[in-house]
C-alpha cells in the first residue's frame, strides 16, 4: 500500500499535509474577536499573544468607527420614534370614541375557576385551572346587581366566577343566568358592586343594524398582563355566516382586524354609531 502522508499538528513555516481542524482551532485561537451589535471584526494578532494587550490595541482602531456609526443610528433611530408618538399623540382625540374613556366601566374582568371533565375516565376529575375574560354590563339595578354579557367559552364549565372593575381591586361573585354555545354567548349576574356603572348602551327596534365594511370599531377588554381597561382600534373586514370555533356551529359573525388578545373574550365591541 502507498505510504501515508504524515499529518502536522501544530501549523509552521514548513508544515505539510493536508489541513486538520487542530489546525484550524489553533490558528483561531492566535486571533483576537471583539463584537459590537451588529456587526463584529476579526484581526489576525501573532501567534503565542492571542488576547494580549498588543492585540488590542490592534482592534481599537478597527472597531472605533464601527461603534460610532452605531451609536449614531441608535440616536437616529430614539428620535424618529419620539416624533412617532408625538405625532400619534397629536392625531388620537378623545372625541373620536363613542364613550367617555375616563367615566367608562361598564366593561368589567370575569376571572374564571374552571373545572373540565374528563372524557377518557369519566370517574376521574381533572385539576382546577384558572382563566380570565371580559364581560358588558348590560343591565344594572337599584340595589348595585345587573347582569353582565359575555362569551359562553369564558365561562364554560366555571366552577367559580369573581367580577372586577377597571382599576379595582374588590372582586365580587357571579353566577350563569344563561348560556348560549352555539353562538358564543352568555349571561353573568352580580347581586352587587355595579354600584356607578353605566350599562353598555344597546340599540333598539330599528336602531339595530349591521356594521358596514370598513366601519371604524373599538375592542374593549382585559388582556392578560394587565388590570387596566385596554383599547385597540379596527375596521370591520368581513360580515358573514362562519362556523364558531366553541361550539362548530354555523352563524352569522364580524370580522374585525383590531388587536384581540388572551383575555380579550367576552369583551365588548363599540362602533361610532
Amino acid at each position: 500500500s502507498p505510504r501515508r502522508q504524515p499529518v502536522h499538528r501544530h501549523p509552521g513555516k514548513h508544515s505539510s499535509g493536508p489541513f486538520v481542524p487542530s489546525q484550524r482551532l489553533q490558528m483561531m485561537s492566535a486571533c483576537a474577536i471583539r463584537a459590537c451589535p451588529g456587526a463584529f471584526a476579526l484581526r489576525r494578532v501573532a501567534p503565542g499573544r492571542r488576547d494580549s494587550k498588543a492585540g488590542h490595541a490592534v482592534l481599537r482602531p478597527f472597531l472605533r468607527p464601527k461603534r460610532a456609526t452605531l451609536r449614531r443610528a441608535v440616536v437616529a433611530e430614539e428620535a424618529a420614534d419620539d416624533e412617532a408618538e408625538i405625532a400619534l399623540s397629536e392625531s388620537f382625540d378623545d372625541d373620536d370614541l363613542p364613550f367617555d374613556l375616563d367615566e367608562y366601566k361598564a366593561v368589567v374582568k370575569l376571572l374564571v375557576t374552571f373545572l373540565e371533565p374528563d372524557w377518557v375516565n369519566p370517574w376521574q376529575t381533572k385539576t382546577a385551572q384558572r382563566s380570565t375574560g371580559s364581560g358588558a354590563v348590560i343591565r344594572r339595578d337599584a340595589d348595585g346587581g345587573g347582569l353582565i354579557l359575555t362569551a359562553a367559552h369564558v365561562i364554560a364549565n366555571s366552577t367559580y366566577i369573581q367580577v372586577q372593575l377597571a382599576n379595582s381591586p374588590d372582586k365580587v361573585p357571579a353566577r350563569v343566568v344563561s348560556v348560549l354555545h352555539e353562538v358564543d354567548l352568555a349571561l353573568v349576574a352580580v347581586d352587587e358592586g355595579l354600584d356607578g356603572v353605566d350599562p353598555v348602551p344597546l340599540p333598539q327596534g330599528k336602531a339595530v343594524r349591521l356594521p358596514k365594511l370598513r366601519e371604524k370599531v373599538y375592542v374593549l377588554g382585559f388582556p392578560v398582563g394587565g388590570n387596566d381597561l385596554s383599547i385597540t382600534e379596527g375596521v370591520v373586514s368581513r360580515v358573514e355566516v362562519q362556523s364558531y370555533s366553541h361550539s362548530h356551529a354555523r352563524a352569522l359573525a364580524v370580522t374585525v382586524d383590531a388587536a384581540i388578545n388572551s383575555g380579550n373574550s367576552g369583551g365588548a365591541a363599540a362602533s361610532q354609531r
